[in-house]
């Protein structure tokens, strides 16, 4: 993935959230995240997540990754390498903290350019994945198949805007409250 193109991506829900009315948060990157490989960024703080989006009843604690690739590669625990891959260990950590209590709904938001599609994924689902699977990469069949939902957009002049509303207030609300 280019850094550039997973910037788009980002600025481009951001942008979204705010034309929707529904907060969000972009939590800071540390040098670290940038590449940086010194002893001074060594021991810097690694987030949860990228952001936080609030639609006045649930809190949607949310990693975004963007992939020009099929499929998109997972650090399945921390001992494995996380160099090159592209979910990391304490991002499947951050999000599944939040699994337990009402109205906060952990996720990834995948954006497949190949194809041109963009998922809503639970934690709960990407959990159930990494168990009944041993794959070092998750692609957009498996995405579907553990229960991705498509997040509809539509094409600006340049960019896209995401219909974050429709995926926040319905879909997912309806859908895990009828799982608890």
């Amino acid at each position: 993935m280019s850094s550039k193109d997973g910037k788009i991506f980002e600025e481009n829900i951001k942008k979204s959230a705010d034309k929707q009315d529904i907060y969000c948060e972009r939590i800071k990157d540390s040098a670290s995240s940038f590449g940086q490989d010194s002893d001074f960024t060594k021991y810097t703080v690694k987030n949860p997540y990228d952001f936080i989006f609030f639609n006045d009843r649930c809190y949607f604690p949310s990693e975004l990754k963007s992939t020009s690739m099929s499929s998109i590669s997972i650090q399945r625990t921390n001992k494995d390498k996380s160099a090159g891959k592209m979910i990391k260990y304490h991002q499947i950590k951050g999000l599944k903290k939040g699994i337990d209590y009402d109205f906060i709904y952990p996720s990834f938001l995948l954006d497949f350019r190949v194809t041109n599609n963009t998922y809503y994924l639970s934690i709960e689902d990407f959990l159930r994945f990494l168990k009944e699977s041993d794959k070092k990469s998750i692609n957009e069949k498996d995405v579907v198949k553990y229960g991705g939902i498509i997040i509809n957009k539509k094409l600006l002049i340049k960019n896209y805007e995401y219909n974050l509303k429709e995926i926040f207030n319905s879909n997912i609300i309806n859908k895990l409250e009828g799982e608890k």
